[in-house]
């Protein structure tokens, strides 16, 4: 047998080896562990995301009951008044935010108007923005009496119109038209202009009139009558959209889409508050019962890791509510100084989306710094404000924020920003929301479990 002195250098021993065979293994099941999870959640992202609401409210609503049982008052009764009071408040906060979206909607149009003046006012220095755009689609008119009858169209517009033949309807048999019974010898007659000498064919014509046509004369031979076919050259509208009107279109469709899916967001609410009342009515017996069914050493780690996650969920909930309310706060006063148009609707924004952890707050600042410029007077004002709004937000998520929450929910950023990429894809806003307290969630478990402090050590940002 020979010592481990004697291996060649860069040799591990055989138990060495072992060892590190055994650790490799380890990780890939914990990694295909997690990817087979992340995808379980994934698919049922339709029933869980209430659920993972309810458990954040109740961790927010927890925190609150703490604080008020210091103050005297019994458990039960703060939980009661606060869950009362949610509800209230979700009513009024749903009706405001309703009025606001509505009213905002209908104030529109003069923002519409206000962005193509400025286009218009910088069309002459940017060409592409008054160029117009072509048509995706060549638009071909029929003929009412024959709506099935085709018309060709050319290859190119370089080339002569190419034609095909229509048939030229027989007189009508209706006996309140005037041409019942009339023949081809009588309808010039009956109706001179429709003179077979004057009788006309269209083909486009750019910077015409409104149908983009000019009148060319038609050889007698090939004129109209019963039985007969007249030659009809291609017919393309003059489809072509600007700039301006691209915007119009698109803007009204991306409202009607927000303001469309206000009826999901009130089918959440109702599962969530069911969800919500059943966490409480368990959650008085669930220490019991996990001691009870994990006895020993055991049920002690499994409380420790539950007292864990549930202390670091009621910190980052008070921390991005309060921070969320500072926020929102100061922006509406700003906002209201300056004369802004909806300032309470861009306040109620900077609370609720500083929830989104990192993107939310920064993307609350440009709708009220872009309308800034088209409700103020003064462009330099409107500069002014958007830099107090700008300045506002560094210093209530830059300082604020990050001396609340401690170092125990900081995570790695880049991490961060590829699981609110992931999840922001798989549920949308709402996967933006839970995405954070998600991971803090898997850190705190982390922290706890034999083996895989390093993996917490490793997503943190310490």
């Amino acid at each position: 047998m020979s010592h481990p002195l004697d291996l060649p250098p860069g040799t591990l021993p055989p138990s060495d080896r072992t060892a590190v065979s055994r650790t490799a293994g380890d990780v890939s099941l914990v990694v295909l562990a997690l990817l087979a999870l992340g995808a379980t959640i994934t698919w049922l992202g339709p029933v869980l995301q209430p659920f993972l609401v309810a458990v954040f409210l109740f961790y927010a609503i927890q925190f609150g009951v703490k604080s008020l049982a210091r103050l005297g008052m019994r458990p039960w009764t703060a939980t009661t008044s606060l869950i009362g009071l949610f509800l209230i408040g979700s009513i009024l906060l749903a009706q405001f935010v309703y009025r606001e979206s509505i009213l905002f909607q209908k104030t529109w149009p003069r923002y519409e108007d206000r962005i193509v003046a400025f286009i218009s006012a910088w069309s002459p220095d940017v060409p592409w923005l008054s160029a117009p755009l072509p048509a995706a689609t060549p638009m071909i008119p029929r003929s009412p009496r024959n709506p099935e009858a085709k018309v060709s169209v050319s290859e190119s517009s370089k080339t002569p119109p190419e034609v095909s033949v229509l048939p030229f309807p027989e007189p009508t048999t209706d006996l309140e038209e005037p041409t019942r019974g009339a023949t081809a010898d009588t309808i010039p007659e009956l109706t001179p202009d429709l003179d077979p000498a004057r009788f006309r064919k269209q083909r486009p014509l750019a910077g015409t009139d409104s149908s983009g046509i000019e009148p060319v004369d038609v050889p007698d031979e090939v004129a109209p009558g019963p039985g007969r076919t007249v030659a009809v050259p291609e017919l393309t509208a003059p489809a072509r959209t600007s700039l301006t009107d691209l915007f119009r279109i698109s803007s009204k469709d991306v409202l009607n889409y927000v303001f469309a899916h206000g009826f999901d967001a009130v089918e959440m609410g109702v599962l969530v508050f069911f969800y919500l009342v059943f966490l409480f009515l368990g959650s008085r017996r669930l220490t019991a019962r996990v001691q009870r069914a994990f006895p020993g050493e055991r049920g002690v780690r499994v409380v420790s890791i539950g007292q864990g996650i549930s202390e670091s969920m009621e910190k980052f909930m008070m921390v991005k509510t309060v921070v969320g309310l500072g926020m929102g706060i100061s922006a509406g006063l700003l906002m209201y100084l300056f004369g802004l148009d909806h300032w309470l609707l861009w306040a109620f924004l900077f609370f609720a989306s500083n929830y989104i952890t990192y993107i939310g707050s920064m993307a609350a600042c440009l709708p009220p710094v872009m309308l800034a410029y088209l409700d103020l007077d003064s462009s330099v004002t409107a500069t002014i404000l958007g830099t107090l709004i700008v300045l506002n937000r560094v210093f209530w998520i830059d300082f604020v924020e990050l001396k609340m929450s401690g170092k125990q929910l900081n995570l790695d950023s880049t991490l961060m920003f590829l699981w609110l990429s992931y999840w922001g894809w798989a549920w949308g806003v709402l996967g933006l929301i839970l995405a954070y307290p998600m991971m803090a969630a898997v850190k705190i478990v982390l922290q706890h479990v034999v083996g895989a402090q390093g993996w917490a050590l490793l997503i943190s940002d310490e």
